[in-house]
């Protein structure tokens, strides 16, 4: 019999020692804010980049994930927007607080959201040798209120922010292309009044 005490005992310390065991909260967000870094050398003009990633009413014409967007108050400074992304069944409206210093910076931050404890994203431009090309320098740092999607996000990360960078160089390309077109028949136009 006091073998078999021996062994409840034993058990019984296993048991407790299972228990005592450090326990990380799944869904509490634990983990280290995450951060990206890009710079790229991109051929646009530095003042056409800075208006295409200060016109944060147009995002959701071609930010990827971006459903609304739209802006709530704007000085020449800066601007409160509201912004709606969507992830398949995970959608998150939220406010940004966007500084404009023209042409040379746009910074986004948002701390108050249901699905975000911190997200900050910052574009530098600075010009280049070739006044037609401009050196573009994208940040962000987010951290989720979930440690589970903190996680996740190490998996797409990279792509998410490569996605979007080519959204904002394609909005560019297109928005140049339109206004060479007008540029082009302004030109016409007046070639031919002379004529």
């Amino acid at each position: 019999m006091r073998g078999l005490r021996q062994i409840v005992l034993i058990g019984r310390r296993r048991q407790q020692s299972f228990l005592r065991v450090p326990w990380r909260p799944f869904f509490a967000s634990e983990s280290p804010m995450k951060k990206h870094h890009e710079r790229r050398l991109i051929r646009y003009p530095m003042e056409e980049l800075y208006e295409v990633v200060a016109d944060v009413s147009k995002y959701h014409e071609f930010v990827p994930w971006c459903k609304n967007s739209k802006v709530l108050e704007q000085s020449d400074k800066a601007m409160r927007a509201e912004l709606t992304v969507g992830f398949q069944l995970l959608n998150e409206r939220y406010i940004s607080n966007v500084v404009l210093q023209k042409p040379t910076c746009v910074i986004a931050t948002s701390t108050q959201t249901n699905l975000f404890e911190y997200l900050k994203s910052e574009w530098k431009f600075s010009p280049s040798s070739d006044p037609n090309a401009t050196w573009v320098t994208f940040n962000v740092q987010f951290k989720f209120r979930l440690a589970l999607y903190n996680e996740i996000s190490e998996l797409f990360m990279e792509e998410v922010v490569k996605n979007m960078v080519k959204a904002f160089e394609s909005r560019c390309r297109v928005i140049h292309q339109h206004r060479l077109k007008q540029q082009s028949q302004a030109a016409n136009s007046v070639a031919s009044g002379r004529a």
